[in-house]
């Protein structure tokens, strides 16, 4: 990683900054995709609106075990 990365921060902006821990590690790229939420829950398109953003990031190598379970960002 370069450094801090911004809390709303594109799916492949957070991408391009973590994928060379997962190739690093585990030999794998990954796919990473972005839900926001509205503070009611419902789905979003707009981030400036968003409450909530979750990043899921898909590791494309099957292994053993998981390699992140949470990570929280503070606005």
């Amino acid at each position: 990683m370069k450094g801090p990365i911004d809390v709303d921060a594109s799916a492949s902006s957070l991408k391009n900054e973590i994928k060379s821990f997962y190739w690093s590690y585990y030999r794998s790229n990954i796919d990473v995709n972005r839900t926001m939420y509205l503070a009611n829950g419902t789905n979003t398109t707009n981030v400036t609106l968003a409450d909530t953003i979750v990043y899921h990031v898909k590791l494309k190598k099957l292994i053993n075990g998981t390699t992140v379970s949470n990570i929280a960002a503070i606005r």
